[in-house]
């Protein structure tokens, strides 16, 4: 399991100093939440669900630290676990060309650790940092525990019951986990 650790830098240009409007619309609010999630991630910010949008929208102070500092944002992966030694190798294998945040974060973590990445086929990023491709036969997954329906296992709803970001891998339906807050 990973744990990935992040900070928001909160500026006067940032986008949770701004007042935007949400539509209250049922069928628009979706088509917001993924403008709004986009316009933030090319600011440097990542929300972890429609909620914390709204909530950031509601922001109007932000109080530092005594130092006056805020970490850059950039994730960082704070604890793993694996079930065997090789998949850390299959997950560098599946994450290395993938653009999302938490992808970035697993394969510097992993590559740090001089890990050396499988190569494997037919790799897919589908939206939402959902990736999929074939290693000897067999599919290979990788994102969300409730995407790959291993949500209910103990100790993934342990970590999700954390309000940690959980990154999870299943290959011949075998769970593996990455978490991250």
């Amino acid at each position: 399991m990973i744990k990935v650790t992040s900070s928001v830098l909160v500026s006067k240009t940032s986008l949770v100093d701004n007042d935007f409007p949400v539509i209250r619309n049922p069928p628009a609010v979706p088509i917001v939440v993924v403008i709004a999630g986009g316009v933030g991630a090319r600011h440097g910010l990542i929300f972890k669900s429609p909620e914390s949008i709204e909530t950031a929208r509601k922001i109007s102070h932000v109080i530092f630290g005594k130092t006056g500092t805020i970490t850059d944002g950039k994730l960082s992966v704070v604890e793993e676990e694996y079930m065997d030694d090789s998949v850390a190798s299959v997950i560098l294998g599946i994450v290395t060309n993938s653009k999302h945040p938490v992808s970035i974060a697993i394969a510097d973590h992993l590559k740090a650790k001089n890990i050396k990445a499988i190569c494997l086929e037919n790799v897919k990023s589908i939206p939402e940092n959902r990736l999929e491709a074939i290693w000897n036969q067999a599919t290979v997954r990788a994102g969300n525990p409730h995407w790959l329906n291993v949500q209910d296992l103990s100790s993934i709803s342990n970590i999700i019951s954390k309000a940690l970001t959980t990154f999870c891998h299943t290959q011949r339906q075998t769970y593996r986990s990455l978490r991250s807050p």
